[in-house]
C-alpha cells in the first residue's frame, strides 16, 4: 500500500502539456512577414542615413518611372554637390549626421557582421547545448566615432559582463583594435557594449578648447575622452584629485581647469587660491591667483584655514536655504588648487602639519 502526503495523486497518467496549437502555414508566413516588416521599419527610422537612403531611392524610382533617367542622373549630381557644400559650410553637422552614420553602417557590415561568428566562438563566448546546437551572442548595433566603435551586444542566458571582459583582448585582436573596453548598459541588464579603440586621440597634444561664456561650472571642458568626445569636469560642489606618475600629465590637467575658469576669474565670480610646495608649477600663472603660497609650510596652513573660515561662514548662511553655493561677484567660488598634495603630508613641523591636516579634513568632508 502506497501512502501520499497531501493531495492524493490519481493512478492514471497526468497530462501536464497541452496539445500544440495548429496554425495554417499561410497565416504563419503572413505573421513572419509582418514581424520582418516591423523590424525593418524600426531599423530604418532609427538610422538617419538609412532613412535618407530609402527616401532617395524612392524619389529616384518615381523619377525613372514617370520622367527620364537623365533627370534622375542630374538629381544625383545635385545631391552630391549639396553634400559637398554642406561638408564645407557645416562640418560639425555633416560629421554627426552623415559621416558617422555612414561609417557605422560600413564598419558593421564590412567588419563586425562578417567576423562576428568566428570572433565569439573562438573567444569562448559561444555556447553549445547537449543537443549540439550552438548559440551566439547577438550583434545588435554599431555606433562609430572618429576613434572608437561602440558595439552593442545581447548576451546569452547565464552570461555576465565579466565574461566579455575576460574575452576583450581576443575580440580586440580579431577586429584589429588597439585596445578594448567592455561596459554595462544602464537599464539593459541583458546587453553589453564593447568599445573597440581604432585610433588613440590622446597620442598627440590636445589643444586648449575655446573658452565658453558663460562658463558652466558643472561641466568644464578640460580634455578628450577615448571616443574623441570632450570630457566635461563637474567642478561645482565636488573635489577633484588627479593622480599619476611623473610625466603622466598631471600639471596639464591643472592648467586645463584654470584655462576653462579664466572667464570666471576675469569677471570675479571665481577666485583661485594656490599652494605650490615646489614653487615651480603654479608660479607661471601667479597673476591669476588671489593668493599663492609656496615653500613656507606656515603659509600653506594659513591659506587652508582661511578657506575653511569662508566655508563655515557660508554654511551658516545657507543653512535651511540651499545645499549648494551659487557663485556671485560678492561671494565668488573659491577654488583651492594644491600642486603635489603629498608634499603637505611630509612636513616635519608637527604643529603646522596638524593644522594642515585639520583644515584639509574639513575642506574635503
Amino acid at each position: 500500500m502506497t501512502t501520499f502526503v497531501g493531495r492524493r495523486v490519481p493512478g492514471q497518467t497526468v497530462r501536464v502539456r497541452r496539445d500544440p496549437l495548429r496554425v495554417p502555414l499561410l497565416l504563419l508566413l503572413v505573421w513572419w512577414l509582418i514581424k520582418l516588416l516591423y523590424r525593418l521599419v524600426r531599423r530604418v527610422i532609427g538610422e538617419p542615413i538609412l532613412l535618407l537612403a530609402v527616401g532617395a531611392m524612392a524619389v529616384i524610382w518615381v523619377i525613372c518611372q514617370f520622367a527620364a533617367p537623365l533627370l534622375a542622373f542630374v538629381l544625383l549630381l545635385l545631391v552630391a554637390a549639396a553634400m559637398i557644400e554642406v561638408r564645407h559650410r557645416w562640418p560639425d553637422w555633416f560629421h554627426r549626421w552623415i559621416r558617422l552614420p555612414l561609417l557605422s553602417w560600413w564598419r558593421r557590415f564590412a567588419i563586425y557582421a562578417r567576423k562576428w561568428p568566428a570572433a565569439v566562438e573562438f573567444s569562448g563566448l559561444a555556447k553549445t547545448n547537449k543537443a549540439g546546437n550552438t548559440f551566439l551572442p547577438v550583434l545588435l548595433r554599431v555606433r562609430s566615432t572618429a576613434t572608437v566603435d561602440k558595439v552593442r551586444v545581447r548576451m546569452l542566458a547565464g552570461q555576465v559582463v565579466d565574461d566579455f571582459g575576460r574575452a576583450a583582448e581576443r575580440l580586440g585582436q580579431t577586429f584589429g583594435s588597439i585596445d578594448t573596453r567592455v561596459r554595462s548598459v544602464p537599464g539593459r541588464p541583458h546587453e553589453v557594449e564593447c568599445w573597440f579603440l581604432n585610433r588613440d586621440p590622446l597620442h598627440q597634444v590636445v589643444e586648449p578648447f575655446d573658452q565658453a561664456v558663460p562658463v558652466d561650472l558643472a561641466a568644464l571642458p578640460v580634455g578628450l575622452c577615448e571616443d574623441g568626445t570632450v570630457y566635461k569636469l563637474p567642478l561645482l560642489g565636488n573635489h577633484v584629485f588627479i593622480g599619476g606618475k611623473t610625466g603622466s600629465g598631471k600639471s596639464g590637467g591643472e592648467w586645463a581647469i584654470v584655462h576653462a575658469l579664466a572667464p570666471c576669474i576675469a569677471d570675479g565670480t571665481v577666485q583661485l587660491v594656490g599652494i605650490d610646495p615646489k614653487a615651480d608649477e603654479l608660479s607661471f600663472g601667479e597673476l591669476l591667483f588671489s593668493r599663492l603660497a609656496y615653500r613656507n609650510p606656515a603659509d600653506f596652513a594659513a591659506v587652508l584655514e582661511e578657506a575653511v573660515a569662508v566655508m563655515q561662514r557660508r554654511q551658516i548662511a545657507l543653512r535651511g536655504v540651499s545645499r549648494l553655493h551659487i557663485p556671485t561677484r560678492d561671494e565668488p567660488l573659491i577654488v583651492v588648487l594644491v600642486d603635489e598634495l603629498a608634499a603637505l603630508v611630509y612636513i616635519t613641523d608637527r604643529e603646522i602639519k596638524r593644522r594642515i591636516e585639520a583644515a584639509l579634513g574639513l575642506l574635503l568632508s
